[in-house]
């Protein structure tokens, strides 16, 4: 029997999205190491910049497959649409940052649309309904644990600083074509993925593997 492995549904960003993502992320990790303050988070490598539309978790082969099947249907039902880089903010808030994020703008509607059918599809093969509303993002950083009161009250008035401050003009926006099924593996270097099927909107075209790994 093949193990359940950990799995999320995405959309992936295009390369010129993800080195403007890495331009924002380098600008804010120079403002906190300029304060000694860079070594209280854990930075997001380029290929963790997903636009998540639902976590899994554990998955066993059999919802793998439903879930495969699922995402080729959905696809169908769904046409491409545009994205842009957003706002940046943090979870949960700025008393306690955990997550630093940018935000997306363009067609929130059709992103709407396609998460509540992804979230749908993962209740129909017996995923547990989320309980936190859906807000689009990407990460950038995560706060280390047991970071000092002050230093992270520090922190977050530079990353505030950072967030508020517009970034330089862009006109770069992508066009929504795929979403994908991604397999995430824990490693002591930070997560590595794998690419399980990629369904293509307006079609149901795709290549899935969902099978052991």
């Amino acid at each position: 029997m093949s193990e359940p492995l950990r799995t999320f549904i995405a959309l992936e960003p295009p390369k010129a999205i993800v080195a403007e993502l890495e331009q924002r992320q380098a600008e804010l990790r120079k403002r906190l190491a300029e304060r000694g303050l860079e070594r209280h988070f854990t930075w997001s490598r380029p290929a963790g910049f997903h636009l998540t539309l639902r976590f899994l978790g554990d998955t066993p082969a059999s919802r793998r497959t439903a879930i495969a099947r699922g995402l080729a249907q959905l696809a169908c039902e769904h046409g491409p649409f545009r994205l842009a880089l957003g706002q940046a903010g943090v979870f949960p808030n700025w008393s306690r940052v955990r997550v630093v994020w940018v935000g997306l703008a363009g067609d929130q509607d059709a992103l709407a649309r396609l998460q509540a059918a992804v979230e749908a599809l993962a209740r129909s093969v017996g995923f547990v309904a989320e309980r936190r509303p859906f807000s689009p993002h990407i990460t950038l950083a995560r706060s280390r644990r047991g970071i000092p009161p002050e230093e992270l009250r520090r922190a977050a008035a530079v990353i505030r600083g950072w967030a508020e401050t517009p970034p330089p003009p862009s006109t770069l926006d992508w066009r929504v074509t795929a979403v994908h099924y991604i397999h995430s593996r824990l490693t002591p270097q930070g997560a590595r993925y794998t690419t399980l099927g990629r369904f293509q909107l307006g079609s149901g075209h795709g290549e899935a593997d969902p099978g052991p790994r």
